[in-house]
């Protein structure tokens, strides 16, 4: 979906809310259509159960929605923290990512019912292949690489694994409900330093999480040792991340550190 700049007035600055940050209220759409849904059948109030239906949509608070598929889109560059994180990535066996997936499981995950529960930041820039998601943990910033997810996170290490898991979960169980098939299996991996595969662009590398490696996903038997930070994502026997000894800081602002550039 797009939307063209509306001329001024405070519809428009509604619609101009709802482009930017993918805030849709319920007030709004009332005033919308004022007189074109009653007295047919179809209501608000079903308009907003058939955005929420198709996962579309999701209820933040009351009578107010959340609609990322309606955000800017950004430039084709991928997204990065200015701060150097390393991300954990999560790919189909065929290393593409259905259509129309992303935004539905933005709307996955803040559905969730059990720990750990997200809400959009009000504070960050949205962007379509970027949201920017608030939890009692830390922020979670979630990235549409086309061919696969990029998952930053700012709060401590013991919870990286949690967060993975969260969104692995959510991703299995939307692909379940859209009826997916034929992708191959969803597989956790971190980008491949690419040292000795020589491949001039980003690429996931495969974890195993059995010896703290990583297979090349762009060269075959490749394989590379995690490194201190791509080892926060996965836990270890002890059911902790294997380096949560060596302590991580949570900003006071679960935002603080988290923001992107373009990479050049």
């Amino acid at each position: 979906a797009s939307f063209t700049r509306p001329r001024a007035g405070p519809i428009s600055e509604d619609c101009e809310k709802l482009r930017t940050t993918g805030i849709l209220t319920k007030e709004f759409v009332e005033e919308l259509f004022r007189g074109k849904f009653h007295p047919h059948p179809f209501t608000v109030d079903n308009f907003f159960a058939l955005l929420e239906y198709l996962r579309i949509a999701v209820q933040i608070e009351k009578d107010t929605y959340f609609i990322p598929c309606v955000l800017p889109l950004d430039d084709p560059n991928p997204v990065k923290f200015v701060k150097e994180r390393s991300p954990a990535l999560l790919t189909w066996g065929k290393n593409v990512l259905p259509q129309g997936f992303f935004p539905a499981l933005i709307v996955q995950l803040l559905r969730r019912k059990s720990a750990p529960h997200f809400r959009p930041s009000r504070g960050a820039k949205q962007l379509r292949r970027a949201v920017y998601l608030n939890s009692q943990d830390g922020a979670l910033l979630v990235v549409d690489q086309t061919s696969w997810f990029e998952l930053y996170f700012s709060g401590e290490i013991l919870k990286f694994p949690l967060m993975l898991e969260a969104v692995e979960e959510s991703s299995r169980r939307l692909a379940d409900r859209m009826k997916i098939h034929g992708y191959g299996e969803l597989i956790r991996g971190v980008r491949c330093p690419g040292v000795s595969c020589d491949a001039p662009f980003i690429h996931p590398g495969i974890i195993l999480p059995q010896c703290n490696m990583a297979e090349c996903t762009e060269m075959e038997a490749y394989r590379f040792e995690l490194s201190p930070e791509q080892k926060h994502w996965i836990k270890s026997s002890s059911g902790a991340s294997p380096d949560a000894k060596q302590g991580y800081k949570t900003p006071s602002n679960q935002s603080e550190g988290l923001s992107y550039r373009r990479l050049l």
